[in-house]
């Protein structure tokens, strides 16, 4: 079972000490940000403000509050909380929340399965924010592989979202589209388009206009299978967009740019 699987790898951590467990209540916090995975993006947001950073995935964990009041409320959590199959983990973050009793827990990571349904666990305790990350073509793609019935989807897809910080109309229109339960729309943009233009004020960097005659956004596509049957592998429809690029480039006698998803090359193909 997946369940031990995660425990083994926690217990291996402790006993490696890359785990460090705490036996008191974290301090109170006003704020949570769940979810470290993106925590550099909320640098600007965030600076000067006190939060509680929560680790919530088992291979993020550095730190493990095990006091007695979070023990507790977490296998009563366990007992009573049953609509999630990572029950064991979301029970011990409900225990976090209800110890810290924050007035906001926001995240970045806008298509959490988990945050969805702790939010929607304890929407009535707490305010939930989510911050879109990224344009969610695969939610897209999840309904067209329900349609076809393939194996690929994902059963417990629809997200309860209480207040969804969105890019624009597009979201608003898609979500309501794909019968997502979002209480709140708030079009905010992208919040790391506004952290780089606050990083040039900051810096007092100027952009150069018509420094790159084209720009080639680069990231492995989605898995579609059963939709795009062509398209064999990840590797070559990353790959082809630079051939393409690349000639169309010498062709028009223009300079490009590439701009990569992740910092290296390794992550990028992940």
């Amino acid at each position: 079972m997946k369940i031990f699987r995660k425990l083994y790898f926690i217990f291996k951590d402790l006993f490696l000490g890359n785990i460090k467990i705490t036996l008191k209540n974290p301090k109170k916090s006003n704020l949570i940000i769940f979810d470290d995975l993106a925590f550099e993006d909320y640098e600007f947001l965030l600076k000067g403000k006190n939060f509680f950073l929560m680790q919530a995935r088992y291979d993020r964990i550095k730190n493990l509050y095990l006091s007695f009041n979070i023990l507790k409320k977490t296998i009563i959590t366990y007992i009573n909380y049953k609509n999630d199959k990572g029950r064991l983990l979301s029970a011990y973050l409900i225990s976090l929340i209800e110890t810290i009793n924050p007035k906001l827990i926001v995240t970045h990571v806008d298509n959490s399965i988990k945050f969805s349904k702790i939010s929607k666990y304890l929407q009535k305790k707490y305010e939930f924010l989510v911050i879109q990350n990224a344009s969610r073509y695969d939610q897209i793609i999840n309904e067209l592989n329900f349609k076809k019935n393939l194996n690929t989807k994902i059963e417990d897809y629809k997200l309860y979202i209480k207040n969804f910080c969105c890019f624009g109309e597009y979201e608003v229109d898609l979500y309501k589209k794909l019968n997502y339960d979002v209480k709140n729309f708030h079009i905010f943009g992208s919040l790391r388009k506004s952290n780089f233009f606050t990083y040039l004020n900051k810096k007092n960097i100027k952009l150069k206009p018509n420094l790159f005659k084209l720009g080639i956004l680069l990231e492995v596509p989605l898995s579609t299978p059963g939709l795009i049957p062509n398209v064999k592998n990840h590797i070559f429809s990353f790959v082809m967009p630079i051939i393409y690029s690349i000639k169309f480039s010498k062709k028009k006698n223009i300079r490009p740019v590439f701009i990569f998803k992740w910092k290296k090359i390794d992550d990028q193909l992940k």
